[in-house]
């Protein structure tokens, strides 16, 4: 007995059209569990990563840039308060010549 395959066609991840071939019986088992083909995991929207490499990636690049801004932040800081021990220590020598 010959084995009868069905095509499916599914959109991937970059929005391209997939064509595949399958033994019908998986399309029956799937209706036995209840499993549905077209289920897309929340959150899921064109363009994303379809393996879990992809999302490292995806996570790393984030890591990086947030770390540029991070380093940006602390630059910032480091010199507002430089500015601001300038500013105290004018300040006490601008008192201390005042009780003098």
């Amino acid at each position: 007995m010959e084995e009868a395959e069905r095509i499916c066609r599914c959109h991937n991840a970059d929005g391209a059209m997939e064509y595949w071939l399958e033994p019908d019986e998986l399309a029956a088992l799937r209706r036995e569990i209840r499993v549905d083909p077209y289920w897309v995991p929340p959150g899921w929207k064109r363009g994303d990563p379809v393996s879990a490499d992809g999302y490292a990636l995806k996570a790393k690049m984030r890591v990086e840039e947030l770390s540029k801004e991070l380093a940006g932040l602390k630059r910032i800081l480091i010199l507002q308060m430089w500015q601001l021990l300038f500013q105290i220590v004018n300040f006490r020598k601008r008192r201390k010549k005042e009780y003098i």
